[in-house]
Order: C-alpha cells, then structure tokens, then sequence
C-alpha cells in the first residue's frame, strides 16, 4: 500500500496509527494557539529541521545561530512583527 506525505507525518504506536487529536488537545490549541505533541518527529528529522532553519537564517538575515549576540539584530527583520512579540 502505498502511503503519502501525510501520511509518514502521523504519529504511530506498534503496527497501527495513533488516534486523532483527542478533545483535550483540540481545547489546548484552540485555548492557547499552541499544542505539544511529544515524540511526533524524530531526533534526525528535528536535527534537518534545526539545519534548514539555521542555514535560512544565515542565507535571509545574516543571522547566525552560534553568535546571536552579534547578529541576533537580523531576526527583527525575520519576525512577522518587526520583532514586537
């Protein structure tokens, strides 16, 4: 069978998927605008994730993640709102 992107994204216990977001969840994020959901990517996948990131920082903003004191100024530029909040 073959599966799509979406797919490889849910979480899985054993052979079979995870249950959709339960309710509490759905009232956390629509309480807070935020959920947590442990274990959903993996150490490498979070590890590509903090790359890409980093790399589009330096390459967008001149920011870089290991000397943000000096050019930590570059994310004012990255934020929605002119680094506001």
């Amino acid at each position: 069978k073959k599966t799509g992107k979406i797919d490889k994204m849910i979480p899985k216990q054993g052979n079979e998927r995870s249950p959709p977001l339960t309710t509490d969840q759905i009232e956390t994020y629509l309480r807070d605008g935020i959920l947590v959901v442990d274990n959903l990517l993996k150490p490498e996948e979070v590890a590509e994730a903090q790359r890409g990131l980093a790399k589009t920082l330096l390459e967008e903003y001149g920011v870089d993640v290991h000397d943000l004191e000096t050019t930590g100024i570059g994310l004012v530029d990255a934020s929605s709102t002119n680094g506001a909040g």
